[in-house]
């Protein structure tokens, strides 16, 4: 598989397209994600389903996984933060 990225800025950033976290991805396409994270050092995925659980198995295949923050806890488990203003995460994250 080749992923389809798109740049979002000039330094830092891509958009992956076509390409599901929630699904049960192969090796290969898992490596060129890696491959990707090197180059972009952060990628944005269209999801709207992954859910917290969803997300741990996703990261998981990058390493091992570690606490979301060091002082705020996570939400549903550990690992997973919620940034959002409605819960106030996001004000407490930044």
């Amino acid at each position: 598989m080749t992923l389809d990225l798109r740049k979002i800025t000039a330094h830092i950033g891509a958009r992956v397209l076509g390409v599901d976290p929630a699904a049960d991805l192969a090796d290969d396409t898992v490596a060129e994600l890696r491959d990707a994270l090197g180059t972009h050092k952060a990628l944005v995925f269209d999801a709207p389903d992954l859910d917290a659980a969803g997300q741990e198995r996703f990261a998981a295949r990058f390493g091992s996984l570690t606490a979301a923050h060091p002082t705020v806890p996570g939400g549903e488990t550990p690992q997973v933060l919620d940034v959002d203003a409605a819960v106030s995460k996001a004000n407490e994250w930044h």
